[in-house]
C-alpha cells in the first residue's frame, strides 16, 4: 500500500489466532484489551478512525485533547476501551454512558514526517514511547519478552480477554492478516443443549444454543458443523410462521467455547466444539 498523506486512514494489520501461549525470546506479548480497535492521527489536527476507517472522535468527544500528550505529528494504532469495575468493559463502551474512556496505543506508523512501517516493531516500539506523553486518557501499551505463557496466566487469572504476541523483528503490512502477530485468547467452555435448529436460504444449519435446562434461553445461534444434516435421530418439526426455527425431537448436548456472556446470558465469540446425538 502506497503512504504519502498522513491525513488519510490506513487499513491496520491484523494477527491470526493461536490455540496456546508459547515462549520465544524474539517475540513481545502484550495484553489483549477488549474494547474498539483504533487508530489515532495527530497531524494538523486530531482524528480517531475505527478499524474499518469511521470516525470516532465524535462518538467519543471526551478524547479530544489527546493531541496535547501527542509530542510531534504521528499516526498511532491502538485500542480504546471503557474502565468500568476495575477492568475494560466492552459493553460500557457500547452504552457511552459516563465512562471513562481510555486509549492503549501499542504501534507506530508515522512520526515527525518519517513513514516506519517497514521499520522493525522494536524500532517502531522506541518511537511510540518516545512520541506519546502517558496521561489518563492515552497509555503506552507495556509488554515483555520471551514469558508468553506466564502472562496469558496473569491473563486468564483476572479475566481479561487475552494476550497478543508481536514478531520483533516484524514490519507493519496494512490491511494484512499476518503470522507476525499472533493472539492466544481466554476462553470459557460450557456444556449446553441444541433444541431448536434453523437454516439459511444457502442452506447452512444453525444450532440455536441454550443451557441444558432451559430451553426458553438461547445463548447464541452456532453454524452447525459441515456436513451435518437432519437424519433418523434427530428429526426436527417446523415452527409456525416463515422464519421460525425447527424444534428437533431429540435435543442435542453440545459443548460450546466462548469468549463471555453478557449480562442477557448470550454468548461472545461463541463456537461449537463437539458435540453428542
Amino acid at each position: 500500500m502506497r503512504m504519502n498523506n498522513p491525513a488519510r486512514f490506513i487499513p491496520p494489520m491484523l494477527g491470526i489466532t493461536v490455540p496456546h501461549p508459547f515462549d520465544d525470546a524474539k517475540w513481545r506479548y502484550e495484553i489483549k484489551w477488549d474494547g474498539y480497535r483504533c487508530q489515532i492521527h495527530w497531524t494538523d489536527h486530531l482524528q480517531i478512525f475505527s478499524r474499518s476507517g469511521h470516525d470516532l472522535l465524535s462518538q467519543f468527544p471526551d478524547l479530544a485533547d489527546i493531541g496535547n500528550f501527542l509530542d510531534v505529528p504521528v499516526i498511532l494504532d491502538g485500542e480504546l476501551i471503557a474502565w468500568e469495575n476495575g477492568k475494560p468493559s466492552y459493553y460500557a463502551l457500547q452504552k457511552r454512558t459516563g465512562t471513562l474512556h481510555h486509549v492503549v496505543v501499542f504501534d507506530c506508523l508515522y512520526a515527525d514526517g518519517q513513514w516506519l512501517c517497514q521499520k522493525p516493531l522494536a524500532t517502531r516500539l522506541e518511537w511510540l514511547n518516545r512520541c506519546v506523553s502517558t496521561s489518563s486518557k492515552i497509555v503506552v501499551a507495556d509488554g515483555i519478552i520471551q514469558q508468553g505463557t506466564a502472562l496469558w496466566q496473569l491473563v486468564k487469572d483476572r479475566s481479561l480477554e487475552g494476550v497478543m504476541a508481536k514478531h520483533l523483528d516484524s514490519p507493519y503490512l496494512p490491511g494484512k492478516r499476518v503470522s507476525y502477530w499472533k493472539k492466544f485468547l481466554v476462553m470459557s467452555r460450557q456444556w449446553t443443549k441444541v433444541f431448536s435448529i434453523s437454516q439459511s436460504a444457502e442452506g447452512q444449519w444453525y444450532w440455536w444454543v441454550s443451557p441444558e435446562h432451559d430451553a426458553s434461553l438461547v445463548m447464541g445461534k452456532l453454524e452447525a458443523p459441515r456436513g451435518w444434516v437432519l437424519s433418523g435421530n434427530n428429526l426436527a418439526e417446523k415452527g409456525e410462521g416463515l422464519n421460525s426455527p425447527w424444534r428437533l425431537r431429540r435435543p442435542l448436548r453440545v459443548e460450546v467455547e466462548y469468549r463471555e456472556l453478557t449480562a442477557k446470558g448470550k454468548m461472545r465469540h461463541g463456537r461449537i466444539r463437539r458435540w453428542q446425538d
